[in-house]
């Protein structure tokens, strides 16, 4: 009897080797199912991201409603003349971006109603209202939801941060780039609102969202399906330069725009570098490419890889082309 119950005694545990054997197993599973895992994850982050660009897209067309046009990507509200309190003393400093004008169209009147109007994006009380970001104006797969930008940081008292200005993710299509497409420009010598092409920020003349511009549905004779609108630049993982992200309120001061930009470059491609800012590449931290936005408010997946000549086409309203991006 007692030799029989010091067997079963023995018999009721694992051995070293047997526990070993099991964990191995279990972190064998776990390196099988955490990819597919993060796949799951990354494949849902993509689609809100899609859903917040359709957001966008309905906003527009809400604006559009009411004032019969287009927001422009970047604009000015009242005057082109500083206020004695505005930080920003260069043309332009009370250029606010096009995400600014749609706030009441996300259901975000409250914080719209807090910005001033005279002021530029870089006045005090308009910063203020930037470090908190309407959460449709952002990627949820990006890691950049502030500006890197030192001039986005919001001070007190002169010296003491309270807080970095939050990036907008999603920047308006100013247009193609490229051989036959129309540029924005003044000469060197006139004066005006119009942005000096030979100053390396050209500004396109065929897109939907540019500086300073008036598009309606009317002038978007290629058609609402055939035309992008608005692109998704999140990165930072670009081959060349830095994607900086800039504050989501930041229009088109002195013409470099930050939530508007040129189609130039293929996807992922072009990051921030001197002479090429507002041809920073749509980019994301989707794999293989990027998200954009057509002018009938559908979201559309575009290949890194995608095709030149229709990616320009697709981002011309008006020129006639016949191919588009898939």
């Amino acid at each position: 009897m007692t030799s029989h119950i010091a067997e079963s005694k023995r018999r009721g545990g694992f051995t070293l080797v047997e526990l070993l054997v099991v964990i191995a197993i279990i972190g064998v599973l776990i390196a099988l199912l955490l990819p597919a895992v993060q796949q799951a994850r990354e494949a849902a982050r993509r689609m809100s991201c899609g859903n917040n660009l359709k957001q966008i897209g309905l906003a527009l067309h809400n604006y559009h409603d009411v004032y019969n046009t287009m927001p422009p990507g970047g604009f000015r509200y009242i005057s082109d003349t500083p206020s004695s309190t505005n930080e920003n003393t260069a043309f332009g400093a009370t250029s606010h971006s096009y995400l600014v004008a749609i706030l009441p169209y996300v259901e975000f009147s409250a914080m719209a109603d807090q910005f001033n109007d005279i002021q530029g994006w870089r006045g005090q009380p308009n910063r203020r209202v930037v470090i908190a970001v309407p959460q449709s104006y952002q990627c949820p797969s990006s890691t950049l939801p502030r500006s890197d930008h030192a001039d986005e940081t919001l001070l007190d008292s002169g010296s003491t941060v309270i807080g970095q200005m939050y990036a907008g993710h999603y920047v308006g299509n100013m247009g193609p780039i490229g051989s036959g497409y129309k540029l924005f420009c003044k000469k060197p010598a006139d004066s005006g609102s119009a942005p000096n092409c030979n100053s390396g920020n050209e500004v396109s003349d065929q897109g939907i969202l540019g500086a300073n511009s008036k598009i309606g549905f009317r002038d978007i004779t290629d058609g609402t399906s055939n035309t992008i609108m608005v692109g998704e630049l999140s990165t930072n993982n670009y081959p060349t330069g830095e994607a900086a992200p800039r504050a989501w309120s930041r229009g088109c001061p002195d013409h470099s725009c930050g939530m508007a930009k040129n189609v130039k470059f293929g996807i992922n491609i072009q990051g921030f570098v001197s002479g090429n800012f507002n041809n920073m590449s749509f980019s994301s931290m989707h794999s293989g490419g990027a998200q954009v936005l057509m002018a009938d408010a559908s979201a559309r997946f575009v290949s890194e890889n995608v095709d030149m000549d229709a990616y320009l086409a697709t981002a011309s309203r008006n020129g006639g082309e016949v191919r588009t991006v898939e």
